[in-house]
């Protein structure tokens, strides 16, 4: 069920934007002084009025936020910015319809949006945290990560990644070979890599899906003590834990680790899939600031994530190598 919503969740929110993007590319007047700032506001509301929201829901789906006092003060904050976003939001959504003289349904439609979104959230993510709680859960007994079991999950991404860039390529070079023109080879090689790409990325987060419920179990979906692992264990904090607490954040870091290397695999290959698309544009000759703006964009962000994720590997497995002796009597998870 919670792979269904996961699918669901990101090709909703998808589709939402592609048709919030052409609701606003076909209503936007040219030539007009400005436009282009003028679909930068309202890109920018959209995608804070979609993912907001997202961001929202999944976090009430995944963790329980009322469990502690430091779990409540979090997603008290939490949403306190995200609903400051949506504001921004509809400042930038009625600033755009100002600056273009787009018509008035515009705005409230996208606004109306917003809201339905938001009580969506607030209701589907508590909903489906109760629904995942009902069911038995076997009881956790701590076991480290095996070499093995991370090697057959990056199989299994390779894997995808091939038979996805082998089935493009089948069915482009049959549709070329169709039109007896071999010219477009290249563009075909370009857009089976994209596919590929952007299908081992997905793939890479099914199968991290075990290690994050994994993770969850170590502290019963306590955001609060969640966060607080990940204040000692990723960013040094000096926070006094309790005996109890120090092995469970000597586990937490223990599937962190592989956690975050896989996040690593995700965002290089999604970025890689949504920068060939990009690059087959200009290719094509189809040039504009977007096309060649996003993958310098993404290049951008690799170099500032991809450093950033591998200091947080390091010192968890830091953490988890100091702290080893600990899990040879380890405790099961928090009590609820």
């Amino acid at each position: 069920m919670r792979v269904v919503a996961y699918i669901l969740t990101i090709v909703i929110a998808t589709a939402l934007m592609l048709g919030g993007t052409l609701v606003v590319a076909f209503n936007t007047p040219r030539p007009l002084t400005g436009s282009t700032l003028a679909i930068a506001l309202a890109v920018g509301a959209i995608s804070v009025f979609i993912y907001g929201p997202v961001l929202l829901g999944s976090l009430t789906a995944y963790w329980n936020v009322r469990r502690s006092d430091d779990a409540k003060r979090y997603f008290r904050r939490f949403t306190l910015v995200v609903l400051g976003l949506d504001v921004l939001g509809v400042a930038a959504i009625i600033l755009y319809s100002v600056i273009t003289g787009a018509p008035l349904w515009i705005p409230v439609l996208f606004i109306v949006v917003a809201a339905v979104l938001m009580v969506a959230a607030r209701l589907v993510g508590p909903w489906l945290l109760r629904r995942d709680e009902a069911r038995p859960h076997p009881k956790d007994d701590w076991r480290p990560i095996e070499h093995r079991e991370i090697m057959r999950k990056i199989v299994i991404i390779a894997a995808t990644f091939a038979g996805f860039l082998v089935i493009g390529l089948v069915v482009f070079g049959a549709v070329l070979q169709a039109r007896a023109d071999l010219s477009g080879f290249g563009r075909a090689l370009l857009t089976s890599a994209q596919f590929a790409s952007i299908a081992s990325a997905f793939a890479g987060i099914i199968v991290s899906l075990p290690l994050n419920r994994q993770l969850r179990s170590i502290t019963d979906r306590d955001l609060g003590l969640t966060r607080k692992f990940g204040m000692v264990v990723l960013r040094r904090k000096s926070i006094e834990l309790d005996d109890r607490e120090t092995t469970l954040a000597t586990k937490y870091a223990a599937v962190m680790s592989v956690i975050l290397s896989f996040q690593i695999g995700y965002f290089v290959l999604l970025y890689l899939g949504l920068g060939l698309g990009q690059v087959q544009s200009i290719a094509s000759g189809r040039t504009s600031p977007f096309a060649i703006g996003l993958p310098l964009f993404l290049v951008v962000a690799l170099l500032v994530l991809v450093p950033l994720l591998v200091v947080r590997i390091r010192r968890a497995r830091r953490y988890a190598a100091e702290h080893a002796h600990l899990l040879t009597d380890a405790p099961g998870p928090v009590a609820s």
